[in-house]
C-alpha cells in the first residue's frame, strides 16, 4: 500500500490466503491510497484513489495479477570472468511518463535478481516496455543500463553486463584549527555511485568508501554536530581529501503578519542561498538528519535557524493563508549568531477547484495540479504541466483527493495559470485572476 503518486514502495503489507482474499487492519485515515498486488512471476498489479475513512471498512477490491514476461542476462568483471551475488533492481518508466518506479513488490531493498555462480540472472514478471537496471556488487563499480527491453513473445536475453572494478574515496575531515572531527557523517550521491554512500569518520576523523566508479564526478556532504554542512564535487582517487568543517551559525528571528504586525504563530522557515536551492537543513534532507523547511509553533513568531554556515544567506518563511516571503542579505560569520530578522508575511489568495475526466465527467484522484502566474498561453500551460508532473512548479503541486478536488492558499494577486497532470490523461490547464486575500 502506498499514499499517492510520489510515494515510495515499502507499506503495510500482508500476505493473501488459500483463496486468494485478504484483510488490512488497523489502517489510518487518509485519502488517495494506492493498493498494489504482488508475486514472484506475475506483473505488480494497482488500483489508485481508495479513500479510507475512520471506522469504515473498503471491501470487495479485487486486484487482478497476469502472469508477466522474463528475461535473463549475465554479470562479469573486465577480464570475461562471472561475478556471483551482484545485484539488479529494476525500473520501468510509468505509463505516460513521468517519474520510475521499483519492479521488487512490496520489498524496496530486496533486488530483483542475484546473479549465480556463473554470474547469469533471471527476472520474472514482467511487462513488455523498456526498463533500466541498476547493477552492484562489492569491490565493483555500479552500473546502469539505461534501456533493457522487454518483448512479448520472449526470449528476452539481455546483453552481457561488464563490472568494472570500484576506486576508493578516501581522506580525513578536521576543523579550521586542524582538529580531528570525530562521527562527522560523510555522504556521496549520484547514479554513479549507486544511490547514496555514506561513512562515519573514525577517532582521527578518517573515512573511507570503497567500491565507486573511476573519473566519474560525484556530489559529496559532510555533516557533524556543531559545524556547518560541506557540499562538494569528488572523483573517486587513490588521493586522500582533506575536507574541512567551519564552526556552523545561527539565525534567530521572528515572523508577523504584515499589515497588522501581529507574530504568526504557526509557520515554515528555512534559509537559502538565494534562488536556486537550498543548503543546510536542505543537505540534512536529502540524508535524512532534518528538513529543508523547520516547522514552528511559536505564540511570539519567533524562530530559530542553527547549522548555518558563514556567508550570506537569505530567510524565507511559508504559513498557511499567507504568500511566501524571503528576506535576502543577511551576513552571518563563522560560528556567529545572527538576532533580530524579520520577516513580514502577507495574505495570499486561495483557489480550489476540481478536475474532471471529460469522458465521464466524474473526478480524477491522484491527479497533480500546480500555478504559474501569467496568462494561459500554450508555453505557460506546458510549463505547468511539466511542474506538475515533477513537483517543481512556483506553487507546489498539489494531489487530488477521491473525488478530484484539490486547493491552494497563500497564492499571490494576478493572472495565474492552473495545469493538472495524471499518468491515464492528457494535461489540463486553465487561468483565474487571484487577488489578495480572496
Amino acid at each position: 500500500m502506498r499514499g499517492g503518486p510520489a510515494a515510495f514502495l515499502g507499506r503495510a503489507g500482508v500476505l493473501t490466503g488459500p483463496d486468494g482474499t485478504f484483510r488490512m487492519r488497523g489502517l489510518a485515515a487518509q485519502k488517495n491510497v494506492t493498493l498494489e498486488a504482488a508475486k514472484s512471476s506475475y506483473a505488480t498489479a494497482k488500483r489508485h484513489g481508495v479513500t479510507l475513512s475512520a471506522g469504515q471498512a473498503v471491501k470487495e477490491v479485487a486486484l487482478v495479477l497476469k502472469r508477466g514476461l522474463e528475461a535473463r542476462g549475465r554479470v562479469v568483471d573486465a577480464a570475461a570472468q562471472p561475478i556471483a551475488g551482484a545485484e539488479i533492481r529494476l525500473s520501468q518508466a510509468e505509463r505516460g511518463g513521468g517519474f520510475m518506479i521499483r519492479m521488487g513488490g512490496m520489498n524496496r531493498e530486496k533486488p530483483d535478481a542475484t546473479s549465480g555462480a556463473d554470474g547469469s540472472f533471471r527476472v520474472a514478471g514482467l511487462e513488455t516496455g523498456e526498463y533500466a537496471l541498476a547493477v552492484t556488487r562489492e569491490g565493483y563499480a555500479p552500473k546502469r543500463v539505461p534501456s533493457a527491453p522487454v518483448i512479448d513473445p520472449g526470449p528476452n536475453q539481455w546483453p552481457v553486463i561488464v563490472l568494472a572494478a570500484g576506486v576508493p574515496i578516501a581522506g580525513v575531515v578536521r576543523s579550521t584549527r586542524g582538529e580531528a572531527i570525530v562521527g562527522a557523517e560523510v555522504f556521496v550521491f549520484g547514479e554513479e555511485a549507486g544511490g547514496t554512500r555514506n561513512s562515519r569518520t573514525d577517532p582521527e576523523g578518517r573515512f573511507r568508501l570503497e567500491g565507486l566508479s573511476a573519473d566519474r564526478q560525484l556530489r559529496m556532504s559532510v555533516v557533524a554536530e556543531g559545524y556547518a554542512p560541506l557540499q562538494r564535487s569528488v572523483k573517486p582517487s587513490p588521493e586522500e581529501l582533506v575536507l574541512v568543517l567551519k564552526t556552523s551559525g545561527t539565525i534567530r528571528g521572528r515572523v508577523e503578519d504584515a499589515a497588522t504586525k501581529r507574530p504568526v504563530t504557526d509557520f515554515t522557515a528555512s534559509y537559502t542561498e538565494g534562488q536556486g536551492g537550498f543548503v543546510g537543513a536542505g543537505v540534512r534532507f536529502v540524508m535524512g538528519g532534518g528538513q529543508s523547511d523547520k516547522a514552528f509553533q511559536s505564540s511570539d513568531g519567533s524562530f530559530e535557524l542553527a547549522d548555518v554556515p558563514a556567508g550570506k544567506w537569505s530567510v524565507r518563511a511559508t504559513s498557511p493563508g499567507y504568500r511566501p516571503t524571503e528576506v535576502s542579505g543577511i551576513e552571518v560569520a563563522e560560528g556567529e549568531t545572527k538576532e533580530g530578522v524579520i520577516v513580514s508575511l502577507k495574505r495570499g489568495g486561495v483557489v480550489s477547484g476540481r478536475v474532471l475526466d471529460p469522458r465521464r465527467g466524474t473526478g480524477v484522484p491522484n491527479a497533480s495540479v500546480d500555478w504559474l502566474e501569467g496568462s494561459d498561453s500554450l508555453g505557460q500551460g506546458r510549463q505547468a504541466a511539466m511542474n506538475a508532473r515533477f513537483g517543481d512548479g512556483g506553487g507546489n503541486a498539489v494531489t487530488t483527493d477521491a473525488d478530484g478536488r484539490f486547493r491552494f492558499e497563500g497564492l499571490p494577486a494576478g493572472k495565474l495559470t492552473f495545469s493538472a497532470e495524471h499518468s491515464d490523461l492528457t494535461a489540463g490547464s486553465g487561468s483565474r485572476v487571484c487577488r489578495q486575500g480572496s
